[in-house]
């Protein structure tokens, strides 16, 4: 009697298109958040890049004379190439991987904290336990 054809019905009696448009959307949403995380790390790191090769140049342009005497012209250039290197390639995928985990996290949370709101009594002493490991870790790491 809704005037749907039976083949469309979903099993709450819901139209199949009305949900196809939801999947759509957030699948729209997906495609641009995405193509907007890779313009952004793609220039933020090409931003990166050029201030410090801008900065080594400068800081080897005004090294004294004695630091070429005693530094071979080679062992520079391979420092400075490797450090570029680490900032073209490296840098950009590492905040690609923590950018992801990050909102694999917050989705998760979000999920949970939407399903069951009480689950937020647990989540803050889950939080607390976290950072105090966290502050625990994060100093004896540095010196590794």
């Amino acid at each position: 009697p809704t005037g749907v054809p039976a083949a469309e019905v979903g099993a709450a009696g819901d139209s199949l298109g009305y949900h196809m448009r939801i999947y759509a959307a957030i699948t729209l949403g997906q495609i641009v958040l995405t193509f907007g995380r890779d313009v952004s790390l793609t220039l933020g790191a090409l931003r990166a890049g050029s201030r410090m090769h801008r900065d080594m140049l400068r800081a080897v342009l005004r090294s004294p004379m004695a630091f070429f005497d005693s530094t071979p012209a080679g062992r520079v250039l391979n420092r400075f190439s490797k450090d570029q290197d680490t900032v073209d390639s490296t840098l950009p995928r590492c905040l690609m991987e923590l950018y992801g985990c990050g909102l694999h996290v917050a989705g998760t949370l979000a999920a949970v904290i939407a399903i069951s709101p009480a689950a937020i009594v647990g989540l803050i002493p889950i939080v607390l336990v976290y950072r105090r490991i966290q502050r625990f870790y994060r100093f004896p790491s540095r010196e590794l």
